[in-house]
């Protein structure tokens, strides 16, 4: 899903990390399923029968290719208007669909491999619907991965610590700005929850949420979101 939302930044205090600092109320809906059960549909197909159902008014554009990512179809996309500062930051940074991503190898207790490939879904519509390049999507994915594994080894203080050292570095770069730029990584944050319900939980739970690369890059990627939308 690869539509934009306007940003609205915010400060957080410095003892937060980006996935547990407060979030607005909004909420995207919540579609279950995909668009076919035991399809025999090519995914060009169910995209042109995703546009139908869209143009006859009977699901959103962002209902469709939530149910479009699910089947790893191809997304509706909006049209641009090629002198619109859209496709001039698309022309320059240009966005990955789910499939162009390489995911890491994760490891899961589940011999079934469904939980692996739950993960590798949700962490695919996470990076497209940031509008990550491939090669920066890729990057953030397997910082993600890296940053786990060190997480999980950790004791509570260590943790501390660690949380600690990520924003020196963090506050190192941004001088006095700090507090403006991980306001733009919380709102960030909460566009991306809103359509991925559990990416919160997920930077918490991995500590991602309190790496620097991975915030500056969450910071980055806002920025130049905030720059398509400007006329």
């Amino acid at each position: 899903m690869n539509d934009s939302q306007d940003f609205q930044p915010s400060p957080v205090e410095s003892n937060e990390n980006v996935a547990t600092a407060q979030s607005s109320n909004a909420t995207s809906p919540k579609i279950e399923g995909n668009l076919t059960v035991n399809s025999e549909f090519s995914s060009s197909q169910l995209t042109r029968m995703a546009e139908w159902e869209v143009e006859a008014g009977r699901l959103t554009r962002e209902e469709a290719n939530r149910m479009l990512a699910a089947d790893g179809a191809p997304l509706i996309q909006k049209p641009i208007d090629p002198n619109s500062p859209e496709a001039y930051v698309d022309s320059i940074m240009p966005p990955a669909e789910p499939k162009q991503f390489t995911m890491p190898q994760m490891n899961f207790d589940d011999p079934t491999g469904e939980e692996a490939r739950n993960m590798d879904k949700f962490a695919r519509s996470i990076l497209s619907d940031a509008r990550f390049t491939r090669e920066i999507g890729n990057f953030v994915a397997e910082e993600v991965a890296r940053s786990s594994t060190k997480f999980e080894s950790m004791s509570e203080a260590e943790r501390m610590g660690y949380k600690s050292e990520q924003l020196s570095m963090l506050r190192n770069i941004w001088k006095g700005d700090l507090s403006r730029k991980l306001g733009i990584a919380r709102s960030f944050v909460n566009h991306l929850e809103a359509m991925n319900p559990g990416f919160k939980n997920l930077l918490d739970t991995t500590g991602a949420g309190d790496n620097a690369m991975i915030i500056a890059k969450f910071v980055m990627q806002a920025e130049l979101m905030l720059e398509r939308q400007r006329k």
